[in-house]
């Protein structure tokens, strides 16, 4: 049950992202697009942190099921892909000058290679599963249908970029990241003051969660590799390389993210190691929510509500914005952005 507290930690983390957004409106195409093609080292790794972890709730559900596997499948095939990014990728996409992806398929391709590859990344990228992951937050945050949930969720999520566009998104993203980090942070510090030190913890697990590979076995986790291969044509990831400043900047910074990657999944796993050990009967739909709202002090389980918001939507506008650049740009009639 959430307390006034909370609710003020709450609106005051979303006037914060929308006074971050204000910040970034974009006066040009290549404003709204690809930020002017000016993102600096921290900005660029402070947008690319904060639009790779959306998923937040699956993760928890993850570890749940299958312990310390979690890093084997959730964590190293996404750094080993996007080590490899900056190292063979990277320059290449900096230096193509294209607005998107299906752009680039166009120019090798032409128009029906440009058109067939934006209709697919559509439907590869589509950003639903996180507009269906904000709409269980608010359900069980205010108790609305589910529905409404999701209407709500999208619209306050997409409000800030109509505007600014990309831009306006990297600087929203600069608080969300921030949020991220102190929410998971505070759950992991008050799950060792509770129930006490990591080795503890570590004793109190099921033995099968803290096997590697696990449940999941080898050939499990070898798909996982298979799917973090998506990286390369996630447009997410593509649209910042484009936007950093230069070439070196994408792949210094990309080699930056996957350490704050480590490091945010590191408290990923160890929040969810303590729910495994101490409350294995949390609903695992909503993982880290629930083992929150029964491990906060008031106005605390604001600030998580705010940190898991905050992951949801920095993914959910990420993509919600390439996918209308991709609609836009290369699949409606030329002319649209003129």
């Amino acid at each position: 049950m959430l307390s006034l507290g909370d609710y003020v930690v709450i609106v005051g983390s979303l006037i914060a992202v929308y006074a971050a957004a204000r910040k970034g409106r974009a006066s040009d195409t290549s404003g709204y697009l690809l930020a002017g093609r000016t993102l600096t080292l921290p900005l660029f790794v402070a947008t690319l942190v904060a639009t790779w972890y959306g998923a937040v709730l699956g993760s928890g559900e993850f570890i749940l099921r299958n312990g310390v596997s979690f890093i084997l499948c959730f964590g190293l095939p996404y750094y080993v892909v996007a080590v490899a990014y900056a190292a063979f990728l990277a320059k290449r996409v900096h230096a193509s000058q294209t607005v998107s992806i299906p752009d680039q398929f166009g120019r090798v391709f032409g128009p029906g290679g440009r058109t067939v590859s934006a209709v697919l990344l559509l439907i590869i990228t589509t950003p639903a599963s996180y507009q269906l992951m904000m709409g269980i937050l608010l359900t069980n945050l205010f108790h609305v249908p589910l529905l409404v949930g999701i209407i709500i969720g999208t619209g306050v999520s997409v409000a800030y970029v109509l505007v600014g566009g990309l831009r306006s998104d990297v600087y929203a993203n600069t608080v969300q990241v921030v949020l991220m980090y102190a929410g998971m942070a505070l759950l992991v510090g008050f799950a060792v003051f509770t129930y006490g030190h990591p080795v503890k913890m570590w004793d109190a697990l099921p033995p099968a969660s803290r096997g590697i590979p696990g449940n999941i076995g080898w050939s499990g986790v070898l798909g996982w590799f298979i799917i973090a291969l998506q990286t390369c044509i996630d447009p997410n990831f593509y649209v910042r390389t484009l936007a950093a400043k230069s070439s070196r900047i994408a792949s210094r910074g990309l080699a930056v993210s996957v350490a704050c990657w480590m490091i945010f999944d590191l408290l990923q796993l160890t929040a969810g190691l303590y729910m495994l050990a101490y409350a294995p009967d949390t609903n695992p739909t909503t993982s880290y929510l629930s083992f929150a709202m029964s491990l906060l002090p008031s106005a605390f389980r604001g600030l998580f509500v705010a940190s898991l918001l905050a992951a949801v939507m920095s993914t959910l506008d990420g993509y919600a914005l390439s996918s209308a650049t991709m609609l836009a740009h290369d699949i409606l009639p030329d002319g649209v952005w003129a």
